[in-house]
């Protein structure tokens, strides 16, 4: 494998790892844009290596989850669990054809993109597998107004109308008619209508209440869908400058063993001054042998920092070791 095929393989399996832990955040949020846009910058760059190397079927699989993501993104299609697991489908397909090229297979022995891949990414897509938005609740029909609460409030309307100046017209008329003079029927049955006419108002008000909820007002600017309030989110930071550089673990290897040759010396040093701070020096002897002793000291010192940085460069961080649990933790659950 040469120089530039295998700083491809090095750099696509560290987006492919990157990728797989995306797409298991990106199943818990669905609506994080910064992650829907990490994801698809990922494969674009995977795929650009992947097309300057020769590599059709990880083209192709890039390709297709590219477009996946771009839908996602412009919100063409929806995240669902089917896009996840065909997104996660495809990652897996690209890090197994990156692995065997890091084994020493050959570019042409690469298997092409399996049909059934190529059918999810599709069908994730075009919305295919997304479930289907529920049907709208029907408001419940308001009940009709009895037809004696009805009448009592047609024939109440007059009388309402005829109070509202002010006016007490029972008053007027029984100091105009006799005592004892039997009342016309509608006067009679006017205590009736008007004990009636608050009973009924009470009835189509409690009708009317359970039957339409008094609707909230309007909010300022609203466009009469209702929406999921988004959860405030903080404004996202600046991306932070890339200052990291790749080197070779062999380069690494050679110089911990240049570090830990030099602390070495720097105590065998120490040991031989030791050793002449036996003797007694005098006049220029006394003050080189001060200055050896300064110089010394500063070199075993600086040699021990030396030895220590190089330790912790070619340490890795041992969260490496568990990246693959979470993807094995969600195929176990997804069996059970």
């Amino acid at each position: 494998m040469d120089d530039m095929l295998k700083d491809f393989v090095v750099e696509a399996l560290d987006l492919a790892t990157n990728v797989e832990e995306h797409l298991l955040r990106l199943e818990r949020d669905p609506d994080n844009k910064e992650t829907l846009n990490a994801v698809f910058r990922s494969f674009h760059t995977i795929k650009g290596g992947a097309g300057f190397m020769g590599l059709p079927a990880m083209v192709a699989a890039c390709h297709l989850t590219e477009n996946l993501f771009d839908a996602l993104r412009t919100g063409a299609a929806p995240v669902t669990p089917q896009a996840i697991e065909a997104s996660l489908t495809a990652s897996g397909f690209v890090a197994d054809q990156l692995n065997e090229l890091n084994n020493g297979a050959a570019p042409e022995q690469l298997a092409s993109m399996p049909d059934e891949l190529e059918r999810m990414l599709k069908d994730a897509i075009a919305g295919l597998d997304a479930p289907k938005a529920a049907p709208a609740p029907v408001a419940a029909p308001v009940a009709a107004p009895a037809p004696v609460a009805a009448a009592a409030l047609a024939e109440a309307a007059p009388a309402a109308s005829a109070s509202a100046d002010g006016l007490d017209w029972q008053a007027m008329y029984a100091a105009v008619v006799p005592a004892g003079t039997a009342l016309p029927a509608a006067a009679a049955a006017a205590p009736a209508v008007q004990a009636a006419v608050p009973a009924a108002a009470a009835a189509v008000a409690a009708t009317s209440v359970v039957a339409e909820p008094v609707a909230a007002p309007a909010k300022p600017n609203w466009d009469g869908a209702e929406r999921r309030a988004a959860d405030p989110k903080p404004a996202n930071a600046a991306p932070a400058k890339d200052e990291s550089i790749r080197i070779d673990a062999v380069k690494l290897d050679a110089l911990l063993e240049v570090a830990g040759e030099s602390v070495q010396a720097a105590n065998q040093a120490a040991v031989l001054l030791e050793r002449l701070s036996q003797f007694k020096f005098e006049g220029q002897a006394a003050t080189l042998m001060a200055t050896l002793t300064e110089t010394l000291e500063r070199a075993s010192r600086y040699s021990a920092e030396l030895q220590r940085a190089t330790l912790a460069t070619r340490m890795q961080p041992v969260g490496r070791l568990f990246q693959k649990f979470p993807r094995l933790v969600r195929e176990l659950a997804k069996d059970l």
